[in-house]
């Protein structure tokens, strides 16, 4: 596994991108905004495509480029249900919890 790592935003949050290099998949962790564009190059200049989006919790510092990310990769998010409403801005992103999928387009349908 490959690790990389990267504060970002307003309060330094952690962004995680960890990857297998035999299968060239890779997660997000906690994709605070503004991580979309770090994201991206590293996934490309490796050669990675993004799978999964996790979510630790659901704080507007964890979940920033969420949605934007998803869009662009097709990764789905995961984050527990106490944090789903957080985890969903306003453009569609699927969601898994506990292994069962949906697709939600807005906070209050999470609800």
């Amino acid at each position: 596994m490959e690790l990389l790592s990267r504060a970002v935003g307003p309060i330094a949050t952690n962004v995680l991108v960890l990857a297998d290099p035999a299968t060239r998949e890779a997660i997000a962790i906690d994709t605070a905004s503004p991580s979309l564009a770090w994201i991206n190059g590293e996934l490309a200049e490796r050669g990675w495509t993004l799978k999964l989006i996790v979510s630790t919790h659901g704080h507007w510092d964890h979940i920033g480029d969420n949605a934007a990310l998803s869009a662009e990769s097709f990764a789905t998010i995961f984050a527990i249900p106490k944090s789903r409403t957080f985890s969903v801005a306003s453009s569609p992103a699927t969601i898994m919890f506990a292994g069962l999928r949906s697709r939600w387009t807005t906070p209050r349908e999470c609800a």
